[in-house]
């Protein structure tokens, strides 16, 4: 009796909140079902609530019962433990199922024009809520991993929710962060780095220098954390998570700390060594970032670091997006190193495009400034003080001249050069994908091998230079027909 009347007052507790439009869709039918099967459950009050409950779930449009979710189910936990039936492993499969359902509705609100508009509208507590359970489902796999175009819909609709409404995944936050220095041991454009340890570890503090909520900094963080998290390769900087204790009212990524600095400082240190392996490494963490359906943005030698092992890892995805946003997508985020970008992000109608819209081929064009940058140890385009001018003398179809060493002897090989020859291409469709890029730098140095085996490289194009590509890379290596006027680079609307 006393277990009953303690479900029923849960049951209470949960059917006063209001509902919505009705659909047929459940949550959490899979154990519901089996908690009223229990005989513990058949009091008729208990079994009444539990109907008003089901019929509020039900009666909530598909965006308010993902929000709602999350407290359905702790609400339905609670009565399980009280029914006695928290440990029984049937119930474990249930919710396996239920979480197999949610993701399909996560799908659908993510395939869905309208229903995205709605999630994006989200404040508050109710868009953590979301935010949380797109990052669960994520994290758990809940979206069947051969649908690839699944698990992009939902990344993306967890970034541009966390850019809309100033809120990260709950999961992200770490404690225990204990901060070394005063001083940041390096200052950036936009943020500073800060010395620190988590458990028993050295790390690097990332603080954003202007952190105000709705500010465009602040988005900026999000944005670069939600798609910083999921990187795994060796050659790309590892994400540990987000502090919110050592900076009272900011924010700071964490990330293992590289003592050896930027790739630029470890070869004027070491003398050049194994320079060619490196900018392979740089290729192979781009490669692998493209298979990810995800452009870098900056690519340059302050934003490259090296570990330990003295392995190159690309770092700092403040200007990261995904490959299918749109130009319009991208109005807000048109910073990045003049430097080091391709003419048609400076002008794109000088290739024929309409838009400013960060592309694969763009980050092909930063890898070819960036070979270059290695070799010299300067700016591309050092002899020239202001980058207004370099703008000009890029869309003019000027380029750097080979690197050579003082007495005029060129330092970098015949395959490279001609290889960040075709990388720099002023026409993105001329120039090579990373995958291409790597199977040539490996026939012009035998010594160049993918470490580790690169899986990742399966949904890359193998296009040779010069020829034009006739289908859309997906991570999934679904090849989409080229439509009149469009090329390998051009992408999908968000």
């Amino acid at each position: 009796m006393k277990s009953e009347q303690s479900a029923n007052s849960l049951t209470d507790e949960i059917v006063e909140e209001p509902g919505g439009e009705f659909s047929n869709t459940k949550v959490y039918q899979h154990l519901i079902s089996f908690i009223t099967q229990v005989e513990a459950s058949q009091d008729a009050r208990f079994r009444a609530n539990l109907e008003i409950l089901v019929q509020f779930m039900a009666s909530l449009d598909p965006v308010w019962r993902l929000v709602q979710s999350s407290a359905f189910r702790v609400k339905l936990l609670k009565i399980s433990a009280i029914l006695g039936i928290s440990n029984d492993q049937r119930l474990r499969d249930e919710l396996h199922k239920d979480d197999k359902d949610l993701a399909q509705l996560l799908v659908l609100v993510a395939s869905s024009d309208v229903y995205k508009k709605a999630v994006l509208r989200l404040k508050g507590g109710s868009a953590q809520n979301c935010i949380d359970l797109i990052q669960d489902i994520l994290d758990k796999g809940s979206i069947p991993s051969g649908d690839e175009p699944s698990i992009m819909k939902a990344r993306r609709l967890l970034v541009r929710l966390s850019e809309a409404s100033d809120t990260l995944p709950s999961s992200l936050f770490i404690r225990g962060v204990s901060r070394l220095d005063k001083e940041a041991t390096f200052g950036g454009t936009f943020g500073d780095i800060y010395r620190a340890t988590f458990e028993g570890q050295t790390v690097a503090l990332k603080r954003i220098r202007v952190f105000q909520r709705d500010s465009a900094q602040h988005k900026r963080f999000c944005r670069e954390a939600l798609l910083w998290q999921r990187l795994q390769s060796p050659f790309v900087l590892p994400f540990t998570g987000i502090d919110a204790e050592s900076f009272p009212s900011f924010l700071c990524m964490v990330s293992p700390f590289m003592r050896h600095g930027t790739i630029l400082k470890h070869l004027a240190e070491n003398g050049n060594a194994n320079l060619e392996t490196r900018l392979f490494e740089i290729a192979q963490g781009l490669a692998y970032l493209h298979s990810q359906n995800i452009i870098h943005g900056d690519l340059r030698g302050c934003n490259i670091l090296v570990d330990d092992g003295w392995h190159a890892c690309l770092a700092d995805f403040g200007l990261a997006v995904f490959s299918d946003a749109t130009g319009v997508t991208h109005t807000s985020h048109h910073g990045g190193s003049v430097r080091w970008m391709s003419p048609e992000l400076h002008y794109p109608q000088s290739c024929g495009l309409e838009n400013f819209q960060r592309t694969f081929a763009s980050d092909v064009y930063s890898f070819a400034f960036v070979c270059v940058e290695l070799y010299t140890g300067k700016p591309p385009f050092s002899d020239i003080s202001h980058d207004a001018a370099v703008m000009l003398r890029v869309i003019a179809k000027e380029r750097p001249p080979r690197p050579c060493d003082v007495s005029g002897r060129t330092t970098m090989s015949d395959a490279l050069w001609t290889l960040v020859q075709q990388c720099w291409s002023h026409d993105p469709a001329e120039r090579p994908s990373m995958a291409w890029v790597l199977e040539l730098m490996q026939d012009g140095n035998e010594e160049l091998h993918l470490i580790p085996p690169s899986t990742y490289l399966q949904g890359l194009p193998n296009t040779p230079p010069g020829k034009k590509q006739s289908f859309q890379v997906h991570l999934s290596s679904r090849r989409r027909p080229k439509g009149p006027g469009t090329t390998v680079y051009q992408t999908l609307s968000f």
